[in-house]
């Protein structure tokens, strides 16, 4: 999985909209999605990504899935095949195509739960744009600069009556490998969609996910994985 899969911006309301900047609005945006997103007690969602050749084409050169699980302080985030668990006194990052599990003991969340904080990277871009089309929020960020920010222009949907994150598109600031032409690589500017769907608070089976017996046990002071991973390495 590439890393462009890690660069991903979970948004989940509205703010109300005064005589701002169309900055000043998506920094209210965010502010606010992120206060509801992370008030919420339990929630799940799934998520499509598709990353296409170019900008503009239907032609998708790579396409996963995912979930994420929160209940209480606990959190599960699958994204391809790599997996992210947030327990009680451990977190966990699973790594099925290397056969890895590094655990960490240490509270930060940040890089295991789906609230990337975009509004410290808010200043990358240079555009800043807010409109309403189709009963959704429209927002987009752009930049023609080469930053640490990988994109020219981030495009975020929000459905205006639910306040939830419908789609996000993340359009790449520099070229990559897309393909194989005649037997040659081709390079061009991807662009990678991800669609949130089966947004729910209520009803969510998710025990199973936060039993760490069902990933790792101690022996002899040591984390080991179970038969479930027996084939994995722990590393710390």
């Amino acid at each position: 999985m590439k890393s462009f899969s890690f660069m991903m911006f979970f948004l989940l309301t509205i703010p109300t909209f005064g005589q701002e900047t169309d900055k000043s609005k998506i920094i209210n945006l965010l502010k606010k999605s992120q206060q509801v997103f992370e008030g919420l007690k339990s929630y799940y969602f799934e998520s499509d990504y598709k990353l296409y050749v170019n900008q503009t084409s239907n032609e998708v050169k790579e396409s996963y899935t995912g979930i994420t699980v929160k209940k209480d302080h606990l959190a599960y985030s699958k994204i391809a095949t790599t997996e992210f668990v947030i327990l009680k006194d451990l977190n966990l990052k699973i790594d099925n195509n290397t056969k890895r599990i590094q655990i960490s003991t240490e509270k930060n969340q940040e890089n295991l739960t789906p609230n990337f904080d975009i509004k410290k990277y808010l200043n990358y871009f240079v555009s800043y744009k807010i409109t309403e089309v189709n009963n959704q929020y429209k927002c987009e960020l752009k930049t023609d600069k080469v930053t640490m920010i990988p994109y020219s222009k981030v495009v975020i949907y929000i459905d205006k009556k639910t306040s939830r994150m419908l789609k996000q598109e993340l359009y790449f600031l520099t070229k990559h490998k897309t393909k194989i032409v005649k037997g040659k690589p081709h390079y061009d500017y991807p662009r990678l969609e991800i669609v949130f769907s089966n947004f729910k608070t209520e009803d969510i089976d998710s025990d199973v996910l936060f039993k760490k017996e069902n990933y790792v046990i101690v022996n002899k002071g040591k984390y080991i994985p179970t038969k479930k991973y027996k084939e994995y390495l722990i590393v710390d």
